[in-house]
C-alpha cells in the first residue's frame, strides 16, 4: 500500500475511535463550559478568544444538533486535519516515510489525540491552525523556491497565525518564534515589507478579541496576565514538578523520551533535516516550553499549555526513527507508545463509566467522590431525572431558576439539567468565580431582588450555599439529597437547597 493510503486509513480509524469516545462520555468541566460559547456567541469571551464557539456553531448547525457527539464533531474533524498537516509538514521536510512516523507519533500523543482531537477545548482549532502556520512557514524559509514563492507563503502564514490567535492567545508565540528565526538566522525578512504586511493581517484577524476586550475593560487580558505574572520570589518546586510530570504524561511518556533523544541528535547534528528547517522548528517550540516551565516555578500552570510546542517537535523523532528503521519494521517505541495510548483510553473509559478502580474512600456524605476525578464526567443525567421529580411538585417560584456560585458546576447543570427542563440558570458570585456567566446572567434577565431558586452542589466538590449566600437570601434549606449510582454503588451525591427571596444585592 502506498504510504499516503496508510496515512489516510490511520486518520479515518483514529477519527472513528474518537467519535466512539465522544459519543459515550459526558462532558468534563471545561468542555461543557465552552458549550456556552456557542449558546451565547460573542466577539470574544472572558477565558478565551471566539474561535471554539464558532467551530461548535458550524459543526452543530448552530446547536441544531447538540448531543455530546455533535458538539465534539468539530474537534474530531479538526483533529483529522491536524493529523494530515503533520504528515504534509514532515513529508515536505524529509519524505513520505518520515511523514508516516510523524502521524503515528502524533496519534500516540494524549494531547494530540484526546485533548486537541476529541474534546471541546480551544486546543482543537489552535492545533489545526498552528500546524497550518508551520506548514506555510517552512515554505517561507526553504531555499528551494524563489523569493516570490516565499513571500506568498508568508502572507498565508499571517492568515493562519491570525486564525490560531483567534483560537488561543498562546498562538502569538508563532510570530515570536519566526521573529527569533529572522533575527538569528535570516535577517533579510526583517527588511521585507511582506513580513509586516503579514503581521498586520494577523492583527486585523484578531480584531474581534481587541474590540471585545476594549468594550469590557480588557478583562480577559487581565485574567490571563494574572495567571502567568507573579511578584513572589519564593520558588515553588511542587508547581514545577507537577508541570514537568504533566508534560510527560500529556504527550505520552514514550513520545516525550523520543523527543528528548531526537533533540540530543539535533544538537549532535545527527538529524538529517536542512538547517533552516531545524532552526525554525526549534524557535517555534522551545520558547513556549521554556516560558511556562519558568512560570511554573512561581505559579500553578497547566501542562496542555505547551502542547502545540511538543506537537511541533514531533517532527524530529519522526525523522530520527525513519533514519533508524525501514517502513516494514516499525521500531518498538512506536508500538509501545500506541499501546500505552489505547491502554489509557480503555482504562479511562472504564473508570468513568464503571468505576473499575475504587479511587474514593470518603466517609462523610458531603465529601463522597471527592478524590475520584472521573466523576466530573458521570451522573449528570441522574441529577436531571431526580430534580425533575422534585420540581414537578413545587408550587413556588423557586422552580423557575437554578442558582450556582461558580462556572463549574454551573455549565454542567446548565447543559444537563436546566436546558432540558426549560429552567434558567444564573451564577451569583464574583467575576473570577463565574467567568462568562457574568454576561450570560444579563442575557437571562439578571439577578433581581425577591427572586428564589434552587441551588445544587455535588459532594465531590461540595460548596454549602451558606458560605456565599448567608444574609443574601431570606432562607436557605436543604430539600433533597440525590444519590448518583455507578455500577450499583453510590459514588457521589447532589445536594439540592432551596434559596428563598433574595434580600440583598450580591457583591
Amino acid at each position: 500500500m502506498r504510504i499516503k493510503t496508510i496515512v489516510l486509513l490511520i486518520i479515518l480509524i483514529s477519527a472513528l475511535i474518537r467519535g466512539l469516545i465522544a459519543g459515550v462520555l459526558q462532558f468534563g468541566n471545561d468542555e461543557v463550559y465552552y458549550w456556552t460559547y456557542a449558546m451565547f456567541p460573542a466577539l470574544s469571551h472572558f477565558d478565551h478568544p471566539p474561535m471554539l464557539g464558532w467551530i461548535i456553531q458550524l459543526f452543530t448547525l448552530n446547536l441544531t444538533f447538540d448531543s455530546e457527539l455533535f458538539l465534539r464533531l468539530g474537534p474530531i474533524i479538526l483533529g483529522m486535519g491536524s493529523t494530515w498537516l503533520i504528515y504534509l509538514i514532515t513529508k515536505t521536510l524529509k519524505n513520505h516515510r518520515a511523514g508516516l512516523f510523524a502521524v503515528l507519533l502524533f496519534s500516540s500523543s494524549i494531547y494530540c489525540f484526546i485533548i486537541a482531537g476529541t474534546f471541546i477545548l480551544p486546543d482543537a482549532p489552535q492545533t489545526f491552525f498552528w500546524l497550518l502556520s508551520v506548514y506555510f512557514l517552512i515554505h517561507v524559509v526553504t531555499k528551494q523556491h524563489e523569493i516570490d514563492h516565499q513571500k506568498k507563503h508568508l502572507i498565508y502564514a499571517g492568515i493562519a497565525i491570525g486564525l490560531a490567535i483567534l483560537s488561543k492567545y498562546t498562538s502569538v508565540f508563532l510570530w515570536g518564534g519566526f521573529g527569533l528565526y529572522s533575527i538569528f538566522c535570516e535577517r533579510k525578512w526583517l527588511k521585507t515589507k511582506t513580513l509586516y504586511l503579514s503581521i498586520f493581517i494577523s492583527i486585523i484577524l484578531s480584531l474581534p478579541i481587541l474590540i471585545w476586550n476594549f468594550q469590557n475593560d480588557f478583562v480577559s487580558f487581565a485574567f490571563h496576565g494574572g495567571r502567568v505574572s507573579t511578584s513572589q520570589t519564593m520558588l515553588r518546586f511542587d508547581y514545577f514538578f507537577k508541570e514537568i510530570i504533566g508534560q510527560v504524561l500529556y504527550n505520552n511518556p514514550v513520545v516525550f523520551v523520543l523527543i528528548l533523544i531526537s533533540l540530543i541528535a539535533v544538537i549532535r547534528r545527527r538529524i538529517n533535516i536542512q538547517t533552516e528547517y531545524q532552526h525554525l522548528l526549534l524557535f517555534l517550540s522551545i520558547p513556549l516550553i521554556l516560558t511556562f516551565i519558568g512560570v511554573s516555578f512561581f505559579k500553578p500552570t497547566l501542562p496542555h499549555w505547551t502542547g502545540p510546542a511538543y506537537m511541533t517537535l514531533l517532527i524530529f523523532p519522526a525523522v530520527y526513527l525513519m533514519q533508524k528503521s525501514s517502513l516494514k519494521k516499525f521500531q518498538w517505541p512506536i508500538i509501545v507508545s500506541l499501546a500505552l495510548l489505547f491502554s489509557v483510553l480503555i482504562i479511562g473509559l472504564g473508570q468513568i463509566n464503571y468505576g473499575i478502580f475504587p479511587l474514593d474512600h470518603s466517609i462523610e456524605k458531603n465529601k463522597t467522590g471527592k478524590t475520584d476525578f472521573s466523576l466530573n464526567m458521570y451522573g449528570w443525567d441522574q441529577v436531571k431525572e431526580e430534580f425533575e421529580v422534585l420540581i414537578s411538585n413545587d408550587k413556588t417560584d423557586a422552580k423557575d431558576a437554578i442558582i450556582v456560585q461558580r462556572w463549574f458546576p454551573a455549565a454542567h447543570l446548565d447543559y444537563y439539567v436546566a436546558k432540558p427542563l426549560g429552567i434558567k440558570l444564573l451564577a451569583i458570585g464574583k467575576l473570577d468565580q463565574i467567568h462568562k456567566y457574568a454576561w450570560i446572567n444579563k442575557k437571562r434577565g439578571g439577578v433581581k431582588l425577591g427572586m428564589s431558586g434552587y441551588y445544587i452542589t455535588m459532594s465531590n466538590d461540595f460548596n454549602h450555599p451558606g458560605r456565599s449566600y448567608n444574609g443574601i437570601f431570606n432562607k436557605i434549606e436543604l430539600v433533597k439529597e440525590i444519590p448518583i449510582i455507578r455500577n450499583e454503588k453510590i459514588v457521589k451525591y447532589a445536594f439540592v437547597y432551596r434559596l428563598e427571596k433574595l434580600i440583598k444585592n450580591p457583591i
